[in-house]
């Protein structure tokens, strides 16, 4: 009677044990192309889903019929769609014998929604060629899914097969590519490629091959090539290979479109080389190969390998079509068929005084730049700008080969930034500063972004005068209006007057000079606040002031200020009424 006891009482233990003894994963292996039974893709997807919370693996081993070709191309054709996999696992087909980078087995329809919905989470899926259905790969509901190594819309063989969207992403923590080549996925043919929906969060996507071939040589379009609509999500990066290849595409190449997202390290309308046309935009006499609406959106950073190349694209380079905060820096923009940047797509929007107006990026004021010039490898650059009053700006300068056709710029090299302080009238200034510079680079235009990262359009063209130098000059007066009445006297100057001054000539300065370096003195104004503003002789007044004052002050200010055309300076008085006397003292010259 005791033994039986024991007996029953080992059972119930066994029992027990079997209850919380751990599961173990299994590996499943697809050996046909079958749509259902054992050894189908199918079947194995249904297996691994009824073994919930364990993360199985699917492996490929796949011949017979629908295998042709050598290595073998297989070829699974759904009659109905596949399981949503409804419980984490890793779909590996670099498990099929022969595997050496691209895919050997596909999955092809010509009228299912989707070819794999993964509804889970926590799945891997590499290795497969996916084509012919509304959704190449959609991941929804559950997020932290890794998807790498696939052609998505490109068959086996290399031949356009298309989806509707290629991959759909409505979840959060997703990583679709990566920064090694075996991780690339190769998004081609679709309407759409990638498409990352209001839903989706911290997603990466990096590495890949947008709207090409494998080799990043040759176009394959999408419609569009990535679009961007939720928050958090990281195109490309900083780390090496972590780019996307975004090119080729019929229309836009990237679509940024919501808040806090980045776009970095990306190469956009070029070859895998970066040096090549691939543009984007064919499909269309209209367009952007980089749209961005929303807040708070970043093209490119302050790291060194952050920046973006968008070049050789069809239309505009990029365009802030609403929204404010989306900083624009630190980019490559050249060579598209239109403007390198574009706030509110209707062209060149002018400067305004105060820069109080509102649109796309606050339609921020761009630079001026008022002085440039190479020697040795470095350019030498100076400029104003105008904008928001009390308010410390990033302006970032650049070098290029030519001007764009509209007179302001593209920005092919990034040079560099300074920061400049705008005073109570909204008025800054910067320079000299100094850059390294490319050779064969001469045309220099400059953006102007803001502390909430409202970046500017280019600024217009300058072209930076080739081996100029600077001399200094013992500091000599040339102007005084205090003394008696003549060309470089009295009278004193009046409330919104202007009145030139030939430099050239004057205190050692030769008539080949192409700017000087002085210290403008305004004393004693009968009225104000006002302020002198000092540019080249038959040019445009800017709007960017010299020096400021109030009335009954005496203030000084130290200023490069080119010369025009008969070597001359004309000086604007720009108080209410009454009068100020000048004083300018020159120190050195250009030539």
């Amino acid at each position: 009677m005791r033994g039986r006891r024991l007996e029953a009482v080992s059972a119930v233990f066994v029992g027990i044990f079997a209850l919380v003894a751990p599961l173990r994963a299994a590996t499943l292996m697809v050996t046909n192309t079958a749509d259902s039974g054992p050894g189908s893709l199918r079947q194995a997807i249904l297996d691994s889903n009824a073994s919930v919370g364990i993360v199985d693996t699917i492996t490929f081993n796949v011949s017979g019929a629908g295998c042709v070709g050598s290595p073998a191309v297989c070829t699974i054709a759904p009659i109905t769609v596949l399981p949503a996999i409804s419980d984490p696992m890793t779909l590996d087909a670099t498990t099929q014998p022969g595997y050496s980078g691209s895919p050997l087995v596909q999955i092809i329809t010509s009228s299912l929604s989707d070819g794999l919905l993964v509804t889970a989470g926590g799945t891997t899926i590499q290795g497969l060629s996916v084509s012919g259905f509304t959704f190449g790969i959609r991941l929804t509901t559950n997020g932290s899914n890794t998807i790498q190594g696939n052609w998505i819309g490109l068959r086996a063989d290399g031949s356009q097969g298309g989806n509707s969207e290629g991959i759909h992403v409505s979840s959060s923590g997703n990583q679709i590519g990566g920064a090694g080549p075996a991780q690339r996925n190769i998004v081609s043919t679709n309407l759409s490629g990638i498409v990352v929906d209001a839903n989706g969060s911290n997603n990466s996507v990096q590495g890949n091959f947008v709207g090409t071939d494998p080799a990043g040589s040759t176009a394959r379009p999408n419609g569009t090539g990535i679009s961007i609509n939720g928050s958090g999500n990281m195109i490309g990066g900083t780390t090496p290979g972590s780019g996307n290849l975004i090119s080729g595409n019929g229309g836009t190449g990237l679509s940024i479109d919501g808040f806090s997202n980045f776009a970095q390290g990306n190469l956009i309308g070029t070859d895998a080389t970066g040096t090549a046309p691939l543009p984007n935009g064919g499909f269309f006499s209209f367009g952007s190969a980089v749209g961005i609406a929303g807040v708070s959106n970043q093209l490119g950073g302050a790291a060194s390998a952050a920046g973006n190349v968008v070049a050789f694209n069809v239309h505009k380079g990029v365009v802030v079509f609403s929204g404010t905060g989306n900083r624009i820096a630190g980019n490559s923009i050249h060579d598209n068929g239109d403007l390198g940047i574009d706030l509110g797509d209707d062209g060149i929007t002018p400067n305004d005084p105060g820069d109080g107006d509102t649109g796309p990026n606050n339609l921020q004021n761009f630079p001026v730049l008022n002085l440039a010039s190479i020697s040795a490898g470095n350019v030498m650059v100076s400029g104003t700008l105008n904008s928001t009053p009390n308010t410390t700006f990033r302006v970032e300068l650049f070098a290029s080969a030519a001007c764009d056709s509209s007179g302001y710029g593209e920005g092919q090299a990034y040079l560099g930034f300074t920061s400049v302080a705008t005073d109570p009238n909204g008025n800054g200034a910067f320079g000299p500063v100094v850059f390294a510079i490319p050779g064969g680079l001469s045309v220099l235009t400059a953006t102007a972004t803001d502390p909430t990262g409202n970046t500017s359009e280019f600024s217009a063209c300058f072209t930076a005068s080739r081996a100029a130098q600077f001399y200094t000059l013992t500091p000599c007066r040339v102007v005084d209006t205090r003394n008696p009445v003549g060309s470089y006297g009295g009278p004193a100057l009046q409330a919104g007057s202007d009145r030139t001054f030939v430099f050239g000539g004057q205190c050692a300065i030769p008539p080949s000079a192409t700017a000087v370096a002085v210290n403008v003195v305004a004393v004693l104004p009968s009225d104000g606040p006002g302020f002198l503003t000092l540019f080249p002789g038959g040019t445009i007044l800017p709007l960017a002031a010299t020096i400021n004052y109030n009335v009954g002050n005496i203030r000084a200010n130290n200023a490069i200020i080119p010369l025009g055309a008969l070597d001359d300076i004309t000086v604007h008085c720009g108080q209410g009424t009454g009068s100020v006397h000048l004083v300018v003292d020159v120190n050195g010259y250009f030539q």
